[in-house]
């Protein structure tokens, strides 16, 4: 008998209908030391005792696994089903407008656009049509004006047209200073 079978080595393809798992996977546990293996030409063989132990190992983990997964799942259920959940989904729900609301909305808006700006026009026409309104507003204009130059003046007196001129002398010296250089 051959010495690889008399070991309890077994093909990747038969490891693999006793453990569910794809050769290829059973291939690389077996390269990366996590069961016993031994390549012979290009298959893999695995140790059918270190492939139990495995298995063993993982039924464990997988409950384990299984269990934690159920516990979040739960945890995601009572999360997504409590009272503050429902609320928040109630209030950002989005508002389903029908189409014809939205059309006439439109059309709402546009009539109370068109509505102001005539509004505005018959408004500014009848204003300007009253003639007495014009030299009124002229004379408040000018009044504002007198005020305001002669605050300025009282407040600032002869200072600017001092600066004024000083600038005005400054500019002749320089013309000079540049004409004799």
């Amino acid at each position: 008998m051959n010495s690889i079978f008399e070991k309890n080595l077994i093909s990747t393809k038969d490891a693999g209908k006793l453990s569910g798992y794809t050769s290829d996977y059973l291939s690389r546990l077996a390269r990366s030391g996590k069961i016993v293996g031994k390549r012979i030409g290009h298959s893999w063989f695995i140790d059918q005792q270190s492939l139990s132990k495995f298995l063993a190992g993982q039924s464990g983990r997988k409950i384990d696994y299984a269990r934690a997964l159920a516990r979040a799942r739960e945890d995601e259920y009572r999360a997504s089903h409590s009272a503050v959940s429902n609320v928040t989904k109630t209030l950002t729900k989005k508002i389903q407008v029908s189409e014809k609301l939205i059309k006439t909305a439109s059309a709402f808006t546009s009539h109370a656009f068109a509505l102001a700006l005539s509004l505005a026009v018959i408004v500014s026409g009848a204003l300007l049509a009253r003639a007495s309104v014009i030299p009124l507003l002229a004379n408040q204009v000018a009044e504002i004006a007198y005020d305001t130059v002669s605050g300025f003046n009282a407040t600032f007196g002869n200072i600017p047209l001092h600066i004024a001129n000083r600038i005005y002398d400054a500019r002749i010296v320089a013309n000079e200073i540049s004409k004799n250089v």
